[in-house]
C-alpha cells in the first residue's frame, strides 16, 4: 500500500508546477491553482495565479538570495564593514532561515 506523505513531511523538489483547475471556484469566485512536484504530488490549491507563480520559484529565489547574501558579506568583510552596518543582511539571513525552518524570529 502507497501512501502520500503529509504536507508537514514534504521535502521540496524542483520543480514545482501549476495548473488552474476548471472544476473548482476560489474564494473571489476565480479559479484555484493547484500547485504539484515534480513527482505531481500536491503541495496546495491557492486561488490567486501570481501566489501559485511565486510558491514555484520560492526554491530558485531562495537559492538566489543565499548567494547574494555571501557574496555581499564576504565583500563587505573585505572593506571592513560588519553585519551591524549592513542590516538588510541580518534582515536576509533571517528569512532565509525561517524559510528554511529554524526558529528565528
Amino acid at each position: 500500500m502507497s501512501t502520500k506523505p503529509t504536507p508537514t513531511a514534504f521535502i521540496l523538489t524542483d520543480p514545482y508546477h501549476y495548473t488552474m483547475l476548471d472544476d473548482h471556484e476560489g474564494l473571489d469566485g476565480g479559479p484555484r491553482y493547484e500547485i504539484n512536484d515534480a513527482e505531481n504530488f500536491t503541495v496546495c490549491i491557492v486561488d490567486d495565479e501570481a501566489e501559485a507563480r511565486l510558491f514555484c520559484a520560492a526554491p530558485e529565489l531562495l537559492r538566489v538570495l543565499e548567494r547574494l547574501v555571501e557574496r555581499e558579506r564576504a565583500e563587505a568583510a573585505s572593506c571592513g564593514f560588519t553585519d551591524d552596518e549592513m542590516t538588510w543582511l541580518e534582515e536576509s539571513r533571517a528569512a532565509i532561515s525561517r524559510a528554511k525552518g529554524s526558529n528565528v524570529p
